[in-house]
């Protein structure tokens, strides 16, 4: 009887292998034929994320866009203070194509906890005048004391 219950507990044990395997053998077959997501990103670099008041500080954003949904960008540095405030344009680049780049140099005017993060804008051509908000970085933290 004892090797009864363990016969049929490995066949159990089998059978739940082979329904795993048979699971896993059906999405990496699926997987490959999935569309291709269009590769995008925005990313945000900040010089100094300690200054003090008064002091000046740097934010570069860069990003680009090699799907279909538009060929001209626009890259923006948005800034809030502290982490619940609402997020407003600090400063945006030009116009280009593919690839989109801004400099800003932000001053430390009063002391507090800031964020800054970069937004992508795409556009349908050089001269539109609706963008629609691409992908955002994360956001990063500035201190001024």
């Amino acid at each position: 009887m004892n090797g009864m219950n363990s016969m049929s507990g490995m066949n159990r044990r089998a059978a739940r292998l082979a329904v795993v395997g048979a699971l896993g053998a059906m999405f990496a077959v699926a997987l490959p034929a999935a569309p291709a997501l269009a590769k995008s990103g925005t990313e945000i670099r900040i010089s100094q994320h300690m200054v003090r008041v008064g002091h000046m500080f740097g934010v570069r954003v860069s990003g680009s866009e090699s799907g279909g949904r538009g060929r001209y960008l626009r890259a923006c540095v948005q800034g809030r203070s502290g982490y619940h405030g609402r997020w407003r344009t600090v400063k945006c680049g030009k116009v280009t194509a593919h690839r989109a780049r801004v400099d800003a140099r932000l001053t430390g005017r009063h002391r507090g906890t800031f964020q800054f993060r970069g937004v992508l804008y795409v556009l349908s051509g050089p001269h539109d005048t609706h963008p629609k908000a691409g992908p955002a970085s994360a956001p990063q933290t500035v201190r001024v004391h």
